[in-house]
């Protein structure tokens, strides 16, 4: 294989991992519409249960309009929503994801061809990069909020050793 074959995007298969929401779904999906317009092979992989219709809707659409993309569908593991702290269905959702986090590594192994990359949301980073590592797969993170949201985390760290202390 020459070098100029090594970089062809059709050598490299992504898989896409949104976080439920439509302000991180959507973003993910124009990502796979640019890939796919590269003729780079995508799987979308999509969490059941999904948390609200117009996800599951939005997701139906997407599929029918990009027939290429190939979907994994990550099925969770239930859990007892009476045990949680709260009642809202996104942190139920994550907490869920974090909890199933395990089932990934046979559905990411599972991909034909195999995946070259995985592009996750970051709200599930803590769940998923310890699975991505495990396979050697690296991951990227897509950080689905402003540059000045993302300066704000940055400096977390470093808030708590500005305070003066009493």
């Amino acid at each position: 294989m020459s070098n100029s074959d090594a970089i062809r995007p059709s050598h490299v298969h992504v898989a896409l991992l949104p976080s439920s929401g439509m302000g991180h779904l959507l973003p993910f999906l124009r990502i796979a519409a640019s890939l796919i317009r590269h003729q780079c092979p995508v799987t979308l992989i999509t969490t059941h249960p999904i948390v609200s219709s117009a996800e599951s809707q939005v997701i139906s659409t997407f599929l029918s309009l990009f027939p290429q993309v190939t979907e994994k569908k990550f099925t969770l593991i239930p859990i007892d929503p009476t045990t949680a702290n709260t009642t809202d269905p996104f942190f139920l959702q994550w907490e869920t994801i974090r909890q199933s986090a395990h089932l990934l590594s046979p559905l990411i192994s599972s991909s034909s061809p195999p995946l070259s990359f995985m592009v996750t949301d970051v709200t599930l980073l803590s769940s998923v990069i310890s699975v991505t590592k495990n396979l050697c797969l690296p991951n990227y993170i897509l950080f689905t909020s402003s540059a000045r949201m993302l300066s704000l985390f940055s400096s977390f760290p470093s808030i708590p050793s500005s305070i003066p202390k009493a």
